[in-house]
């Protein structure tokens, strides 16, 4: 009997002392860590294998990211991929924003999962042709919850760039070219993913829908608005976002030549990211950029440039950098160099910490369900018996 009862106590201690080490991760200030480790929780990383080996460990465990994007490399298998995904925070003295690409049409990753089938989501085109808000919102809450399923916790979604997708370098990934229909169906797509408890991250600050170059690949592509005009048309979805709660925000690469008056990418722009969106817009949450390694930035500058620019314009989080040690040990000479002012490494960190604590992402379970599936058959019959 009091083995039994020596057994029991010994189980609840180890159960007590798990849970305590749970918090303490959970807890851990900015004044409890290094400057590295402040500059690895402003990067989102990503991996080209859908194992967490020896090398990812090292990686996580060293660098502390605060983020990590699932990416096609990642999504092969159902249960290797949602092994893979739940496991990674397990290597993070604080728990990553993990965020999957999942906004419909050409641009949801989830599809690439291959032997349990996605809900196929229609391009966005189609569900701002449709207008009904309804259906924008359990839109939301399908795309959330097909992550949240995989261990995610953050959706970069909604599209809320304004244009006509015959002309536009988003194409069909547009909603709309009328900017009410944009505003109200963006905010329904933001609202089914946040009550799922998942982060919603809009895009692409200012707005990038009147351009025919792809930031993907293109150097400069240029949007000659004024900044008046911007508030008329590309800035009201935001607007109506941040008003509503909006936590992270990507900002594009796109060029706005008559609102900052050279040709400095919006990412890397004061004007942009500090004076209209943090000041203006009142926007108190993550900034984060559009992946670093897109031709708008990477044929233009060089990576000290890069981070230098844009943290100084008040950037906080980086997507997808190339080599997370080589880029900390950039950034962390930067600010010892002075170029950098340490005080922005601190302002991004007490961001991205209060954001990480309000994530309260639901336990779900209905990757590809019948039910989700019929949903969209429902209302758009070109998405029916899909596999």
């Amino acid at each position: 009997m009091k083995k039994k009862i020596v057994g029991i106590l010994i189980i609840l201690l180890i159960i007590v002392s798990s849970i305590f080490l749970f918090c303490n991760k959970k807890e851990k200030t900015i004044d409890d860590m290094t400057l590295r480790e402040k500059i690895g929780q402003m990067l989102m990383v990503y991996y080209t294998l859908d194992e967490v080996d020896d090398d990812l460990i090292d990686t996580l465990k060293t660098n502390q990211p605060g983020g990590f994007i699932i990416t096609g490399d990642n999504l092969k298998e159902y249960n290797r991929t949602k092994k893979f995904i739940t496991s990674l925070n397990k290597y993070t003295d604080i728990d990553m924003i993990i965020a999957v690409d999942q906004e419909g049409g050409s641009v949801q990753r989830l599809s690439d999962i291959e032997d349990k089938k996605a809900t196929v989501i229609p391009h966005g085109y189609e569900i701002g042709a449709l207008n009904d808000l309804d259906v924008s919102y359990n839109i939301g809450k399908i795309i959330s919850s097909e992550a949240a399923s995989i261990g995610c916790n953050a959706v970069f979604s909604p599209v809320c760039d304004i244009g006509d997708y015959e002309s536009s370098a988003m194409g069909k990934r547009l909603l709309s070219n009328d900017t009410d229909i944009v505003v109200n169906n963006s905010y329904q797509i933001y609202k089914g993913i946040k009550d799922n408890g998942l982060l919603s991250i809009p895009k692409h600050f200012p707005g990038i829908g009147d351009t025919s170059s792809d930031t993907h690949y293109d150097d400069l592509s240029v949007i000659n608005k004024t900044k008046e005009e911007l508030y008329e048309n590309e800035l009201k979805p935001f607007i109506k976002l941040i008003n509503e709660g909006a936590k992270m925000i990507m900002v594009g690469h796109a060029v706005y030549p008559k609102v900052t008056n050279d040709d400095t990418p919006a990412s890397l722009s004061e004007t942009i990211v500090t004076d209209i969106l943090i000041n203006e817009l009142k926007f108190d949450g993550i900034v984060i950029t559009d992946a670093v390694n897109m031709g708008a930035l990477s044929y233009k500058y060089n990576e000290e440039t890069i981070y230098t620019k844009a943290i100084n314009a008040g950037v906080n989080m980086f997507i997808m950098p190339n080599g997370s040690k080589r880029v900390i040990d950039i950034i962390e000479k930067c600010v010892k160099e002075g170029t950098i002012v340490e005080e922005k490494i601190n302002e991004s960190v007490r961001r991205i910490l209060k954001v990480k604590k309000g994530i309260k992402t639901k336990k779900i379970d209905n990757f590809g369900s019948d039910q989700n599936k019929k949903y969209i058959c429902d209302h758009f019959k070109d998405y029916c018996n899909l596999e």
